[in-house]
């Protein structure tokens, strides 16, 4: 069993990379690029492990993350980014690589996009648009949707767990393909907060 102590106003960010199950038999929507699969490719060959999220209720003092992940399927390296990022309604808060990155062939690299703390309540979206060098894909439009929500009273003494996200929908995605997401802890209390044992990842419904 470990342990970890996550201090007054800190946060730990915890990284799942799992792999899909679903019984979809197609590549997901999003482009040229997500057409490719498992099998390297002669030239050029951008894909991503979804393009598309629903976070579901987010709480609006909350500060998290979306993370989508690049892959090179192809046998060149491919130039990926800078990432522009637009927010309906608009928030300063969401943000990503500002340079361009170089994804070496059978890489991936992983997209995160910041979120919160937020202004105002309501749906939100936000689309992250992302050059790369592939011809086939040389623009990717990366979406996030959540609705705002009201966050719990504060806490008057101790420590107070906080997640950036509890739900994440990501519609259809093929059969063995490669999915990545990491979930932000927080401690938003004054007393350090205490976390006992590994994070556990279950199956709970699919193929």
């Amino acid at each position: 069993m470990s342990i970890k102590q996550l201090w007054a106003g800190a946060a730990l960010l915890v990284a799942l990379g799992v792999l899909a199950t679903a019984c979809a038999s197609e590549p997901p929507a999003g482009g040229a690029s997500t057409t490719t699969t498992t099998t390297s490719r002669k030239g050029a060959a951008l894909a991503f492990d979804k393009t598309r999220v629903n976070l579901g209720n987010v709480e609006q003092d909350s500060q998290g993350v979306a993370t989508f992940l690049a892959i090179n399927y192809g046998a060149l390296p491919i130039s990926l980014g800078p990432v522009e990022v637009v927010s309906a309604p608009a928030e300063a808060s969401g943000k990503s690589f500002q340079v361009a990155v170089s994804l070496g062939p059978t890489k991936v690299y992983p997209v995160p996009i910041a979120l919160g703390p937020f202004t105002q309540l309501g749906p939100h979206r936000v689309q992250a648009k992302l050059a790369s060098s592939d011809p086939k894909a040389p623009a990717t439009t990366l979406t996030v949707d959540y609705m705002v929500v009201e966050g719990p009273a504060q806490v008057a003494k101790g420590p107070r767990l906080r997640l950036d996200k509890q739900f994440i929908d990501i519609g259809e995605v093929p059969y063995d393909w490669p999915l990545y997401e990491q979930f932000t802890l927080r401690n938003d209390g004054d007393a350090a907060l205490v976390l006992a044992g590994t994070p556990s990842l279950r199956t709970e419904l699919g193929c």
